[in-house]
């Protein structure tokens, strides 16, 4: 929450309280208008307390010309009445003049006071100012960045069940930020807070029960959260159970049950959402196809910034699929992909130096690219890259390198690559000369549905004797059966 959200709680929190001091009965006619709505009579009731010099009725009449609740919305004299109060240490006032202060809002901004008037309130056992000095300290936004003292407040504040306090409390345990890591007190936090009804909390004890963090992992239990802050509209929430009813993670799979949360979540502006909603209209999973409304969705998280957004809406642009085919634009989405690590763009736009597919040939950039995504575990990046090594294109002829990196995409399964390493082993360049390792490499990628390697192989056999062929298969079906981690 940031500190300008805390004003709507603290506002409500102004009108509902009885002043301390003097007698409830003398607000009784306008805490009962203000209860039945009728705005109008409290307000008249508040100002003639408020005229009278009365701080609470300040308050209460600042909060009201504020919302415009009565009286015509005017922040100004909303701010002239907190100050009236606040200069008596009404710590309501305090703390809504130190958010106005901090925000601009109906004054000039001046963080600085805006801290002074919220130190004064969060002083007197204010657990709203102790929880907006919090997060000032947290973030450093106009006070030197001290987490311990962030910390500390909303160690005060959640002391007195500040349900928001709690909730920043738990997270700074997760992250060690100003205090031991400690996922079990924040579990312990998360709960608090969400047994309060705040959403984020229990999405953060969801979570937590689903991952094991603090707590014994529990999908039911992650399951019952996630929808209590689901149902409060939470995005990443119902972004979540999306995920879910897709994948069938401790429920039935139903595309279209995930479908309707990506939309709750996406309406909202969840990029992720959007980008999940929009590959089920690509694919009409639990959605009727729908190219432009995918393309609709995929471009709101693209401009969001989400790179498999960007990537995928790429692949839409370069193939034509439910809009004009366009190249460029699909390029330039590659590009905005990959300047952020995705793997995929990155081998996408190096593919296309490396044979000039759209782009001028560049094997410079094709090797930086290819690089880059191989780096992560990208098998087509690895093997494009092993070419690039063995044929001495663009970077200086290794073949030790490239029988390392056709390695890496041999064991996730890439064909082409199996091929290869079966026929650098049948050379014995870059490696040892060994023909059951070779016929392992061109069975396995025959396997895989690789033309080439079949004939390879047959070829193979007949400068090899029974012993060693079948030492060969025997090895090749080791290696499969294993996921490939067990090829030698």
């Amino acid at each position: 929450m940031k500190i300008s959200a805390f004003r709507s709680f603290v506002l409500t929190s102004v009108l509902l309280l009885a002043p301390a001091t003097v007698s409830a009965q003398d607000y009784d006619a306008g805490m009962a208008a203000y209860g039945r709505g009728d705005y109008e009579t409290a307000a008249r009731e508040f100002q003639a307390l408020a005229d009278s010099g009365d701080a609470y009725a300040q308050s209460r009449l600042g909060a009201m010309y504020y919302r415009g609740q009565g009286v015509p919305i005017d922040k100004s004299e909303a701010v002239r009445l907190y100050r009236l109060a606040a200069d008596q240490g009404a710590v309501e006032a305090q703390v809504l003049l130190g958010i106005s202060y901090y925000t601009g809002d109906g004054v000039s901004q001046d963080k600085s006071e805006a801290v002074r008037l919220l130190r004064l309130a969060a002083d007197q056992g204010s657990d709203i100012a102790q929880t907006s000095l919090g997060e000032i300290y947290e973030s450093g936004d106009g006070v030197s960045q001290d987490k311990s003292e962030a910390a500390r407040l909303y160690r005060l504040a959640a002391d007195q069940g500040n349900a928001e306090a709690q909730y920043k409390l738990g997270v700074m345990h997760t992250r060690g930020d100003g205090m031991p890591l400690d996922f079990a007190e924040a579990v312990r936090l998360f709960r608090l807070a969400a047994e309060q009804g705040l959403a984020k909390a229990q999405y953060s004890l969801a979570v937590s029960y689903a991952t094991g963090s603090g707590v014994s992992a529990n999908m039911s239990e992650a399951l019952r959260w996630t929808r209590l802050a689901a149902e409060q509209g939470l995005a990443d929430a119902q972004h979540r159970l999306g995920v879910v009813h897709i994948g069938g993670e401790a429920v039935s799979a139903d595309p279209s049950v995930a479908a309707r949360y990506f939309r709750l979540a996406a309406d909202q502006g969840h990029a992720e959402a959007q980008y999940f909603l929009g590959l089920q209209y690509v694919s009409g999973h639990g959605v009727p196809i729908d190219p432009l409304e995918a393309i609709r969705l995929l471009s709101l998280a693209a401009d969001q910034g989400l790179a498999d957004a960007q990537y995928r809406l790429g692949v839409i642009y370069v193939l034509g699929q439910g809009v004009p085919r366009n190249e460029s634009e699909g390029i330039k989405l590659f590009r905005l992909a990959a300047d952020q690590g995705h793997a995929e763009a990155q081998y996408d736009l190096g593919f296309r130096y490396d044979h000039g597919d759209g782009l001028p040939k560049d094997p410079s950039e094709a090797f930086r690219l290819y690089r880059l995504a191989a780096e992560q575990g990208l098998s087509d990046a690895q093997f494009g890259l092993a070419v690039m090594y063995d044929l001495g294109e663009g970077v200086p002829k290794n073949i030790s390198e490239a029988v390392r990196l056709y390695r890496l995409a041999a064991e996730q399964g890439h064909a082409k690559a199996q091929y290869n390493l079966g026929v650098t082993y049948n050379t014995g360049e870059g490696v040892p000369k060994n023909l059951v390792r070779a016929h392992l490499w061109a069975n396995v990628a025959a396997a895989n549905g690789h033309e080439e390697a079949r004939s390879f192989r047959d070829w193979l056999e007949q400068k090899m004797d029974k012993v060693q062929i079948s030492d060969a298969e025997r090895k090749a079906h080791t290696c499969m059966t294993s996921g490939y981690t067990d090829c030698d």
